[in-house]
């Protein structure tokens, strides 16, 4: 009768890589759910079920943590628009732009997003939180625009253009999100889709 096989212990490279994972995790979902400021240490390690001292040994402050997970929620729609989008090769066959400005939609209004407008939020009025997510932020922006300098779809347009065109599509969607909780309106979310694809005709970009 041959012995029952043992795991194998995890190392603690392992043990650390699951445990900020967890508060990581839970944190995210918790701004999501509950906003940035009920967002509090206690609520995180609840969450994760872990303790206060799991979360310090790895984030000093709350503040450490927050700036975590503004680094990681960039990381995942960064992950997400480059599954979309992240071709860059020449011979690739450009999708309808409709299409492509509807994926760019549900990626900028999907619940993980919501996070890092919370965080830019409250950003205005806490000086400490600004200074550390501004480069975030901007690194954010910056992956985005090179996203959009090899799609195929825009190859048409300079560099600045697709810069503008891509901010200014974040920038809609994410007022639309803003709102639609509030008043919602789907007759005027349909309209802004027409009203973006006019803008990037407008700018050189063929629809598919």
């Amino acid at each position: 009768m041959s012995s029952p096989r043992v795991a194998p212990r995890r190392t603690q490279a392992q043990r650390r890589a699951t445990t900020i994972g967890a508060l990581l995790d839970a944190a995210i979902t918790s701004i999501a759910e509950i906003g940035y400021a009920k967002t509090t240490v206690v609520e995180v390690v609840t969450r994760a079920g872990l303790s206060q001292g799991a979360l310090f040994r790895h984030f000093p402050t709350r503040l450490d943590l927050m700036i975590a997970v503004a680094q990681e929620v960039g990381e995942r729609q960064i992950g997400s628009f480059t599954a979309e989008f992240g071709t860059s090769s020449a011979e690739a066959t450009p999708r309808d732009m409709r299409e492509a400005v509807l994926l760019v939609r549900d990626l900028a209004t999907s619940d993980i997003n919501i996070v890092l407008r919370e965080l830019a939020f409250h950003a205005r009025i806490d000086e400490a939180l600004r200074t550390r997510l501004s480069p975030i932020l901007e690194n954010y922006y910056a992956s985005m625009t090179r996203l959009a300098d090899g799609m195929p779809e825009l190859q048409g347009l300079s560099a600045a253009r697709r810069r503008t065109l891509v901010l200014v599509l974040i920038a809609a969607f994410d007022g639309e999100a803003l709102r639609k909780p509030l008043a919602p309106d789907p007759d005027a979310d349909a309209a802004r889709i027409d009203m973006l694809m006019l803008l990037a005709e407008s700018y050189g970009v063929t629809p598919s």
